[in-house]
């Protein structure tokens, strides 16, 4: 190899070894490719192995707005030079582009005002990387030393756009294990923070039942004390049913094995019945219903749009101020119902609404006495998604806080 040559491969090598990234080595690819042969402009094309075509990686000497023309050309190319040269992985010449017809040479390209035209093949252990295309202003044939030099610079630039893909699939890889491991980071900080929450849930109420069941057994008990001891025991049991109950509906959710027992529901007389219940767990709390005579009937799942209406109420209770009212109000419309539960609370931080509905969140203590497992809105959540409807957060401010949750007047699906 001549000596200019074997500077030319000096510079090149410098000059790929440079390039920070794939884009960079790209656009270096085509800059030597055209210094190699003094010719006008060069392109480095990448092989879509997926769409099985050539695409324009970069480009010198050619005007960028011209790439998007270029690949649609060669979207339809099937028998041009670049195709021979990644078809038979050898260097392919077209010394006067005029010569050849038209299945062989782009039109794009002659209306370039470009006369020859020279493919090198970029391959690397057998696998097809793309083509690095020459061309120039004048016809021309390749001399030996060029085509040595092309087959050196094919190499170069073949081993070169290899490692850069590899660099950026390893990064790539990277990247999601990095994200799959933050994910089991918080999935197992989360798993932690609910076993203690339920063990500290669980463990009080049973606590409870087994000190007052232990105090029942006392002789000289006076009637009163039986009496108060009989009440908290049923109390902790209710508390303690009510947390295994939420662990087992968890469970069946997440499992998808969530059954669905449609029927005909008179939507009014759900809501009376959930403020009747709730009156009487809380006889100090006004809870007000607003809702219009003659609405339509749900066709729904009834015990799950209970279970949804006691949750959302019972949460308005827990979490607002004492004695201070909650509304249940319903409107429908455009073959849905739209139900709200509102509480005259001190409203919530856009923060606090953003997580109102996620698996084991609960609200600062510091604000808010009330104790759980941080399950009840999320299920919630999760049985309105089953019944095909969706729900939201509504606060501000001495705004108080209302949840909102449409269903469709027919649910088709069981």
């Amino acid at each position: 190899m001549p000596s200019a040559s074997i500077a030319a491969v000096g510079r090149i090598t410098r000059d790929l070894t440079a390039a920070g990234s794939l884009p960079e080595l790209l656009a270096a690819s085509a800059r030597e490719g055209a210094e190699a042969l003094g010719a006008r402009t060069a392109v480095t094309l990448l092989w879509n192995a997926g769409r099985e075509v050539l695409e324009v990686g970069a480009a010198h000497g050619l005007d960028p707005d011209l790439k998007p023309m270029l690949n649609e050309a060669l979207r339809m190319e099937r028998e041009g030079i670049a195709q021979d040269a990644i078809r038979r992985n050898e260097i392919q010449v077209l010394p006067d582009l005029a010569a050849h017809p038209p299945s062989v040479v782009l039109s794009d390209w002659l209306a370039l005002g470009l006369k020859s035209a020279f493919a090198v093949p970029l391959s690397f252990v057998g696998k097809p990387l793309g083509v690095l295309a020459i061309f120039d202003d004048r016809p021309r044939a390749l001399a030996g030393d060029d085509r040595d030099l092309l087959a050196t610079l094919g190499s170069l630039v073949s081993a070169a756009i290899h490692h850069a893909q590899l660099l950026a699939l390893i990064a790539e890889r990277t990247a999601l294990l990095e994200e799959a491991n933050a994910g089991l980071e918080e999935a197992n900080r989360l798993k932690n923070e609910f076993v203690a929450i339920a063990s500290h849930e669980l463990r009080t109420p049973m606590t409870a039942i087994k000190g007052y069941a232990t105090l029942l057994q006392e002789p000289d008990l006076s009637p009163e004390d039986q009496a108060d001891a009989v009440r908290i025991v049923g109390e902790q049991t209710d508390r303690l049913t009510r947390i295994l109950d939420e662990l087992l509906d968890l469970a069946t959710l997440e499992s998808g094995r969530m059954p669905l027992i449609l029927s005909t529901v008179d939507i009014a007389m759900a809501l009376e019945r959930t403020r009747t219940l709730l009156v009487r767990k809380y006889p100090d709390r006004p809870i007000d219903l607003a809702a219009k005579p003659g609405l339509e009937a749900l066709q729904t799942d009834a015990d799950k749009l209970e279970q949804i209406l006691l949750n959302l109420v019972d949460n308005a209770c827990k979490y607002s101020a004492a004695g201070a009212p909650i509304t249940l109000s319903v409107a429908g419309g455009e073959g849905e119902f739209e139900i709200r539960v509102h509480n005259d609370g001190p409203g919530l931080s856009e923060a606090e609404q953003a997580k109102m509905f996620d698996k084991f969140h609960r609200l600062d203590r510091t604000l808010h006495q009330a104790r759980g497992t941080g399950l009840g809105l999320y299920i919630t959540r999760q049985l309105v998604d089953l019944l095909g409807g969706k729900i939201r957060v509504e606060s501000g401010e001495n705004l108080g806080v209302t949840v909102a949750f449409s269903l469709p007047v027919r649910l088709t699906g069981a």
